[in-house]
C-alpha cells in the first residue's frame, strides 16, 4: 500500500442525528477501510504438502464488509486495518511469508476483553492465517528433529475446521462469529502452551472450539462486547 492508494482508511464523519422524540444520542463516528476479496481459489496451502480445502470462502463472493469500529470505545487496540485488507488478498498458500505479529493485537485484545474490534470475517481471515503459520511453524520444527507428522492426517482436520469456519459465514450476507471466539483467539495465541502434546490434538482442540452448533451475529457498533449465550449449546462430534 502507498501513499497515492485509495484503499488507506479513512474517518467518517457522522451525520447530525436527526429529531426524535425519545432523544436519543447521535450515533459515533465510525471508521472504515475499503476491502477488496482474496484472489486466491479458495483452498489452504501451507506448503510442504499441508493442502486442505476448504478454509476461504469461494472467489466469488462479494468484497469483505469493512470492519465496524466504535469510536467511544477507549480500548480498542492500535491496529493497522490497512495491512490487514493487504494481508487477506494474499493467495492463502503464500500468508505464511506474509504474516505480521501486529495482527496478534486483534487476538490479543479479544483473548482478554471477550469483545470484537471488528467485523467477524476480519478474524476469520487472521485466525486462518495464524493456524497457517503454526502448521508450518510444527511442520518444519518436526523435520529439523527428524519426524514425520502425519500430513494426511493434520489436513483431513484442517478440512473439517474449514468447513466450520464457511459454516459461520452465512451465504456472505451476515457473518457470524462464535460465541466461543474469546477461547479461539486464546488458542491460537498460545498453542504450545503444554495442554496439547501434538499438531493433532491442539487442532483437534480448535475444532471442537470453533464448531459449536450457535453462533452469534456481530454487536451493533455501540455495543461490541460479547454477551453470554442465551440458548444451551452442544459440539459437534
Amino acid at each position: 500500500m502507498n501513499g497515492t492508494s485509495n484503499d488507506q482508511p479513512q474517518s467518517v464523519a457522522p451525520a447530525p442525528a436527526a429529531p426524535n422524540s425519545t432523544n436519543s444520542p447521535a450515533e459515533p463516528a465510525v471508521a472504515t477501510v475499503t476491502v477488496t476479496a482474496p484472489t486466491d481459489n479458495g483452498r489452504l496451502e501451507a506448503g510442504n504438502g499441508f493442502v486442505a480445502d476448504p478454509l476461504s470462502d469461494a472467489p466469488d463472493r462479494p468484497r469483505l464488509p469493512p470492519p465496524s469500529l466504535n469510536a467511544s470505545m477507549t480500548d480498542l487496540p492500535e491496529i493497522d486495518y490497512a495491512a490487514i485488507e493487504a494481508y487477506c488478498q494474499i493467495p492463502e498458500k503464500d500468508r505464511v511469508r506474509h504474516w505480521s505479529e501486529d495482527f496478534l493485537k486483534l487476538l490479543t485484545f479479544t483473548s482478554e476483553t471477550g469483545k470484537l474490534a471488528c467485523s467477524w470475517d476480519w478474524y476469520r481471515e487472521i485466525i486462518k492465517g495464524r493456524l497457517l503459520l503454526i502448521v508450518t511453524s510444527e511442520n518444519d520444527r518436526a523435520t529439523t528433529e527428524g519426524r514425520a507428522l502425519d500430513v494426511e492426517g493434520i489436513n483431513r482436520q484442517l478440512h473439517v475446521i474449514g468447513r466450520h469456519f464457511r459454516s459461520l459465514t452465512e451465504p456472505w450476507l451476515l457473518s457470524r462469529a462464535p460465541f466461543t471466539i474469546q477461547r479461539v483467539c486464546e488458542l491460537v495465541l498460545f498453542p504450545g502452551n503444554g495442554q496439547h502434546k501434538t499438531l493433532e490434538k491442539y487442532l483437534r482442540a480448535i475444532e471442537k472450539v470453533v464448531g459449536v452448533s450457535s453462533d452469534w451475529p456481530m454487536p451493533p457498533a455501540n455495543s461490541m462486547a460479547l454477551d453470554e449465550p442465551a440458548a444451551t449449546t452442544t459440539t459437534t462430534s
